[in-house]
């Protein structure tokens, strides 16, 4: 790696990692309960995602979350690329208009070991309205030991859920991990919930011989 990427990197890497100045409207997450000040406690989830695949290994996808405040920590594997892990740091921010609208937004930095080693910035964001909400995930991985495969990475959802236990709608996947002839993969999307677990279906590309399923399960500790 040149000594000018390697520079950059690190530059990136400080900049991703600082906290951004919220604007007017959109507060960061408070550290502590404003009722009696008492410190935020940890809030922990997890999900894991199994992809069932046509013509190559199926692989399990798992992902735990931990919050404090606007501290947003969060470990994957899988994620990025088989057989590797990653971590993350970032911080929660948060905006609400009346009952209807609501956007979250967590920008996040972190590293990728095993199979491949990197640096990924990125995002997550969900943006509520009514029974809509659209959900992505975005990050950008360098490959610390090949600039030509560094590459970009998402996750998006549009759903519509008419009551609090259900929702349908829409998925979009740009992935390493898997390929296939189309560079964004798009899939239908069925979800339910009891209690604090949830359980969605994907079914990816349905107008393509190439089509394979991915079922999540997520729960809230």
């Amino acid at each position: 790696m040149s000594p000018w990427r390697g520079a950059g990197l690190i530059a990136l890497a400080l900049v991703s990692y600082l906290p951004p100045t919220p604007c007017a409207e959109v507060q960061e997450s408070p550290a502590a309960d404003s009722a009696g000040g008492a410190p935020a406690r940890w809030e922990i989830s997890g999900s894991a995602s199994g992809y069932l695949l046509p013509d190559d290994e199926d692989f399990v996808l798992p992902i735990v979350y931990a919050d404090r405040g606007g501290l947003h920590l969060e470990t994957r594997y899988n994620y990025e690329a088989l057989d590797s892990g990653s971590i993350f740091a970032g911080w929660n921010y948060g905006y609400e208009h009346g009952d209807r609208l609501r956007l979250e937004v967590t920008p996040m930095a972190g590293v990728v070991l095993g199979d491949l080693e990197g640096f990924a910035p990125g995002f997550e964001m969900t943006l509520g309205y009514g029974h809509f909400e659209l959900y992505s995930e975005f990050e950008y991985v360098f490959d610390l030991e090949d600039s030509d495969a560094d590459f970009l990475y998402n996750w998006s959802e549009l759903t519509w859920a008419p009551v609090d236990w259900f929702r349908v709608g829409l998925t979009t996947q740009r992935t390493r991990v898997y390929r296939t002839e189309r560079d964004i993969q798009r899939a239908l999307l069925l979800g339910f919930s009891v209690a604090n677990v949830s359980f969605t279906a994907h079914l990816f590309n349905p107008d393509d011989e190439g089509h394979f399923y991915v079922f999540a399960a997520a729960a809230d500790f």
